[in-house]
């Protein structure tokens, strides 16, 4: 609506300035033609012009006769109403002589066709520009487009390169590993095999693909792979087992085989791949050295043992000395003894017996009463001495029947399980080195949270317990320390173990010797062996138990701990 009073406004305005440019205005020359069409209403207008030029200040006087001002067209028509203006004849507007009436008429239609034209221009124009600008962000969008398919162009191709360099890579992966390689659809037919399976085969790939194993092996033998490959495919899952293979070359081999199942994209079983290589030598090196470690254990036990009837005969020559200083004193008594004077005192009476005042009157006689209380008193003295020497030469010689009888009893139960309290193993192991731990003043403490029963070989713990309290009586004596402890330690470790500890505060043991310490020939010590620790590991090891050592440093001490299922380890099938 406002474009519309806009555009009346500004045809308006024209009219009134064509009307000068011709030379005859516009409201002079309307109201002439109105007055000369109806000259009644004449004075009316007449009327209108004067009032409206005595609004503006100006006076008749100096305006001609007739109404001939100028006058915007909008002030002439303004004292006209609808009904003069119908009573104007058509006709009179387009009188040849006022040529200005047709000039403006066209003008007026020019103007009209200029406004409406330059409207929708401008609705051309503000359109071309939305068109520009969306042109513009399509071009950009386009732009962008085209980059980033030229970066997925360039990222596939690196991508088919890749790929291309992934199956070369592949491919002669595939052919050059020393492993058989081979792929079976579901029928059981070779699709491919590398260069190793053609080797083992003796034939090229084009006679091994298309092929089964029923063209290449015996009946029962093609029969069973072609089972395990059923039972892949049935489980869909990997498998891997070792059997007898034939070969053209080398015989029939034993292998290692992985078999896997294949799928496709939707998840549907299209088949198989295996591998398998040779492993007849690594089974070979493997006996011989399942063999070497039997015999490395045979070998421990008999050191284990040997350490045990050392410990014995140690043991044993601790109470013969006890017996030797026994049975000496005895000899020395009976040597120095009295009892030759108490015969000279019965030879004196009995030379004397006739002599009926000899205990009065004689001189010897007199001093034979004292002489024989002195005696008694003396052999009462030598009597007690030489019991209290036999009676520790009696309690030595049960000492040495005790723990002969307890060696005795060990190697009888040797390699037989038996169910029998830590505590007590650990008791006959100290047992056997009081001698050793009394001689060098080793304080030995005990404690025992828990004391489980388990089932054990009784004879390879003891060896092992005798060695590792021989060892920490060893260190113990070798730190120089004024007090001298052996802690033993017995609980559970879990539900299903035992733990036994040898806590000692001996000379402690360097870092750099705690990962060769169960080293077989292992030792730190002059006249040591190296066995010792190594046996005991293999005993711990061969029960399913576990033995660890650990130390601070030198002069922290050490702990060894001893760890040992309550029930024996099943073997194998």
């Amino acid at each position: 609506m406002f474009k519309t009073w806009a555009m009346v406004t500004a045809c308006v305005c024209t009219f009134g300035l064509i009307g000068k440019v011709v030379g005859e205005p516009v409201g002079e020359f309307v109201l002439s033609e109105y007055a000369t069409a109806t000259p009644e209403l004449a004075p009316s207008a007449a009327e209108s012009e004067l009032n409206y030029v005595e609004a503006r200040g100006e006076g008749l006087a100096s305006q001609p006769s007739g109404l001939t001002p100028s006058r915007p067209s909008a002030s002439v028509l303004a004292g006209l109403s609808g009904t003069h203006l119908g009573k104007l004849e058509v006709e009179s507007w387009f009188n040849p002589v006022s040529f200005s009436s047709l000039l403006l008429f066209f003008c007026l239609v020019l103007m009209v066709g200029i406004a409406y034209s330059t409207r929708q221009l401008h609705k051309l124009n503000t359109e071309l520009g939305r068109r520009s600008l969306e042109l513009e962000r399509r071009g950009l969008d386009l732009g962008g487009s085209n980059e980033q398919l030229k970066r997925e162009i360039g990222e596939r191709r690196r991508m088919e390169t890749e790929l291309r360099a992934s199956e070369n890579f592949y491919a002669s992966l595939v052919e050059t590993v020393p492993q058989n390689i081979f792929r079976k659809d579901l029928a059981g037919r070779y699709t491919f095999a590398n260069r190793a399976l053609c080797a083992t085969l003796g034939k090229p790939p084009g006679e091994i693909t298309g092929k089964t194993d029923h063209d290449f092996f015996a009946a029962d033998l093609a029969a069973r792979f072609q089972k395990e490959d059923e039972q892949v495919l049935a489980g869909n899952k990997q498998v891997e087992i070792e059997q007898i293979y034939p070969t053209r070359t080398r015989g029939r081999i034993c292998v290692q085989m992985i078999k896997t199942p294949l799928f496709d994209s939707d998840g549907r079983p299209i088949g198989l791949q295996g591998i398998f290589w040779d492993v007849t030598e690594r089974k070979r090196a493997g006996q011989e050295l399942e063999s070497a470690h039997r015999q490395l254990i045979d070998a421990s036990r008999r050191v284990g043992m040997a350490e045990v009837a050392t410990g014995v005969l140690h043991n044993v020559g601790n109470v013969l000395n006890s017996v030797n200083v026994s049975a000496t004193l005895v000899c020395e008594q009976v040597q120095r003894s009295k009892v030759t004077s108490l015969g000279k005192v019965a030879a004196l009476l009995s030379e004397h017996a006739d002599v009926p005042g000899f205990l009065i009157e004689d001189k010897r006689g007199q001093q034979l009463p004292g002489y024989l209380k002195d005696l008694a008193e003396h052999l009462r003295k030598e009597q007690a001495t030489m019991l209290r020497e036999l009676d520790s030469l009696v309690k030595n010689i049960e000492h040495i029947k005790e723990i002969v009888y307890m060696q005795q009893a060990y190697a009888k139960l040797s390699g037989l399980n038996v169910a029998v309290k830590a505590s007590e193993i650990v008791e006959d192991a100290l047992r056997m080195n009081s001698s050793a731990l009394t001689r060098h003043d080793v304080q030995v403490l005990r404690e025992y949270q828990e004391d489980p029963i388990l089932v054990v070989d009784k004879h390879q713990i003891l060896q092992s317990l005798v060695n590792l309290i021989r060892n920490a009586k060893y260190a113990c004596d070798e730190s120089g320390r004024p007090s001298k402890q052996i802690r033993l330690r017995i609980g559970r470790h879990g539900d299903d173990r035992v733990r036994i500890q040898v806590v000692d505060n001996g000379v402690g043991i360097p870092r750099e010797n705690l990962g060769r310490l169960f080293t077989r020939g292992f030792t730190t010590r002059a006249d040591g062996h190296g066995f010792g620790l190594h046996s005991s590991l293999m005993v711990a090891r061969e029960m399913g138990g576990t033995l660890t050592a650990h130390s601070d440093g030198p002069g922290q001490g050490a702990i060894f701990t001893l760890e040992l299922p309550l029930q024996p380890k099943v073997p194998p099938q």
